[in-house]
């Protein structure tokens, strides 16, 4: 989004909460620059106070807030600027009983600033109607589907065979992936669950999972379906493109 903005003549910078390292740096333009507040995300007194001497500096005409605790303080400040706030939701329909309570409580206090926002986001059809049944106004909540650069994320021969040798896989072996936060949301342990009885019936399955989060959860329930030797699951990768190339389904 940002580069694809700068393409068009705007004015683009991002504002991260505790480090700017170099997973930005290999996937945005020069011209985009990325800014740390340097304090942990639930330092929030400080977050705010880094984040307002930005905007007091930077002057935008438009303050994107992105997920829940981004949104919140940009919201927080809205009284102290000039800016329109445009507010990002990536999820609907969270099942509050598997969040810790302080999450619980921050999606709560979150769904009721998003009523003062000039401008609701919703990357699914699903979330906006998901928002419109709780009341907000059908001209509130945009629609605008997660971008993709298909310069990026085309099929590349070279990085299949390369990171397939990495992994140990063979050239009959048919690898499913799921690159994802690991959270109960996404639905690991229904997939794991469904890939047993698959992998019961096709002895060359594999299953390659990436993504940072509830990783011993994941682990265990492998464990307890006997999928160590089926089953791969790796931290996040700045190059996850070259890992889509490895992989047969999605």
């Amino acid at each position: 989004l940002a580069a694809k903005l700068v393409e068009q003549g705007h004015v683009v910078r991002i504002i991260v909460f505790d480090r700017a390292d170099l997973f930005y740096g290999a996937i945005l333009p020069e011209s985009v620059e990325v800014i740390s507040l340097g304090s942990h995300r639930w330092n929030i007194p400080a977050l705010l106070w880094g984040l307002y001497g930005k905007i007091r500096i930077f002057r935008p005409d438009v303050l994107y807030g992105f997920m829940s605790q981004s949104n919140l303080m940009s919201l927080a400040l809205r009284p102290l600027m000039r800016s329109k706030v445009v507010c990002g939701i990536r999820a609907s329909r969270i099942d509050p009983d598997k969040e810790p309570w302080r999450v619980r409580f921050g999606e709560r206090v979150h769904e009721a600033a998003l009523r003062f926002a000039d401008l609701v986001i919703a990357n699914s059809n699903a979330a906006k109607a998901d928002l419109v049944a709780k009341g907000f106004s059908d001209q509130h909540v945009a629609v605008v589907a997660n971008g993709i650069d298909t310069e990026r994320f085309r099929f590349d021969a070279g990085s299949r065979a390369e990171i397939r040798r990495r992994l140990g896989y063979g050239e009959s072996d048919h690898v499913v992936g799921m690159f994802a936060r690991i959270h109960p949301m996404k639905g690991h342990e229904f997939l794991l669950s469904a890939f047993s009885d698959a992998a019961a019936e096709r002895s060359n399955l594999k299953l390659l999972l990436i993504g940072s989060g509830y990783r011993h959860a994941v682990e265990a329930r492998i464990k307890a379906l006997s999928l160590e030797a089926k089953v791969i699951v790796l931290d996040e990768y700045p190059d996850i493109e070259r890992y889509y190339s490895a992989i047969d389904r999605y």
